[in-house]
């Protein structure tokens, strides 16, 4: 039975689509499935601080498959609802790489342009603010009247999904940056 809930919400999470209908048959399989579930579970929750870091990887793809890795183990060991919101990690996953490139890229500038850049990262900051109010409003409106846990957890996703995506980028093009000024360029010379 929570396997059955599993895939439903993996499925219905990867399409971003749901109706209420869909939504009244995760949350009956939710309530059977948790009659015969144990709750003890070998998964443990990490801290932010605790996961790799986009460094520790070959690639930002693999990075990207080692951050949805855990949300979906942490959705599969939550039992849904409200508990699954802690296991929309993007974000914040992403988030502390953006301030890890910004500090890298900080300290290999001279002061002028530590200015060019800090006052570009806050005009950056101004921007991804106005866009999570927006986000929040769309979300508060799709989400008005809906009440239970089960809608809790869907607009996290939902929420997560639209902004982490942003934050990526922007970890993305500050480590780009940074690169682009530490490593050497390639010699073409034959």
């Amino acid at each position: 039975m929570l396997q059955s809930f599993q895939s439903i919400y993996s499925a219905k999470r990867q399409s971003r689509t749901f109706s209420k209908k869909t939504a009244v048959a995760l949350a009956c399989l939710l309530s059977l499935s948790l009659t015969s579930v144990s709750f003890a579970s070998e998964f443990k929750e990490r801290e932010i601080k605790d996961f790799r870091s986009l460094d520790s990887f070959d690639s930002v793809s693999q990075f990207d498959q080692y951050i949805e890795g855990y949300t979906q183990e942490c959705l599969d060991n939550s039992y849904g609802g409200s508990l699954s919101v802690r296991c929309f990690v993007a974000y914040e996953l992403w988030d502390r790489e953006l301030n890890k490139y910004y500090k890298l890229l900080r300290k290999s500038l001279s002061s002028e342009d530590q200015a060019a850049l800090k006052a570009g990262q806050l005009s950056w900051l101004k921007s991804r603010d106005e866009a999570i109010a927006f986000n929040n409003t769309v979300l508060n409106q799709r989400y008005a009247g809906q009440r239970g846990t089960m809608y809790t957890a869907l607009r996290a996703d939902e929420a997560n999904a639209a902004m982490a995506p942003v934050i990526r980028q922007r970890a993305l093009l500050l480590k780009q940056w940074h690169s682009a000024l530490t490593e050497p360029l390639e010699s073409f010379e034959g």
